[in-house]
């Protein structure tokens, strides 16, 4: 068959869909769903016949976590999926930070930013579902699975609290689908033994500071020049929002 012919394919590891992506989404959307002991000899291969870039990080030597997705609604009705994040979303992300206004990359990456060339998007996309773990928000819009948001959390080295941030496209802001991302990554962090999470937020950032609070875990917050230190415990489950 062509590749054009096939949309999908499945192994007991994942689905890849096809449909509309490159050769080089392609290699990784299939390398995304092999046996997780080959999937970097598998990637070497597509480095090396020029596939895929180089600068691709390897694969971690776990299974993706299929039991982690979830369907969502949002305020509108509008079902959403909620999934971890794979390599094979490189694209998706990059397309999810040109979506973005100015105001948001701001909040985002607390500074301007202006392009996000492929070389950066790899960590971002290939993360080790136990130290870290990154959360997005999928539709589908005219046949293909975008990203409208996502949101992501990496542990403090010894420590059971870890760091979060959200990005969610403009036109998919004030819908729900932060609070729904914060809930599935709490969900998450307690599942792994965390009991805290923190966040830096610019003080112009009412949205975000609104969907900490409202989340249902006791929250302190601080301000330190033009952000907000952000401390939820996940340990409890009484919201009594307060500064330091």
């Amino acid at each position: 068959m062509t590749r054009g012919d096939v949309n999908y394919v499945v192994t007991e590891y994942g689905v890849a869909s096809l449909m509309g992506k490159s050769v080089k989404e392609r290699a990784l959307a299939l390398i995304t769903i092999a046996h997780p002991k080959f999937r970097n000899e598998l990637l070497d291969w597509a480095k090396q016949r020029k596939l895929v870039p180089p600068e691709v990080l390897p694969f971690p030597e776990l299974e993706y976590p299929e039991g982690l997705k979830k369907y969502a609604n949002l305020k509108d009705g509008t079902r959403i999926l909620l999934r971890p994040i794979k390599p094979s979303d490189a694209t998706l992300k990059q397309h999810l930070f040109y979506a973005l206004s100015k105001e948001s990359v701001r909040n985002r990456y607390l500074g301007s930013i202006k392009a996000m060339p492929m070389k950066r998007v790899w960590p971002y996309v290939v993360v080790d579902y136990e130290n870290e773990m990154s959360i997005v928000a999928t539709i589908e819009e005219r046949g293909t699975e975008n990203l409208i948001g996502i949101g992501s959390y990496v542990k403090i080295p010894h420590t059971t609290t870890a760091e979060v941030s959200f990005a969610v496209r403009d036109d998919w802001q004030n819908k729900g689908v932060g609070t729904l991302l914060l809930n599935h990554l709490i969900e998450i962090a307690k599942k792994k033994g965390l009991t805290g999470l923190t966040a830096w937020v610019s003080v112009d950032n009412s949205r975000m500071m609104h969907v900490f609070k409202k989340c249902g875990y006791p929250m302190k917050y601080k301000i330190e020049g033009d952000l907000y230190y952000v401390l939820i415990d996940i340990s409890k489950s009484q919201n009594t929002g307060r500064s330091f």
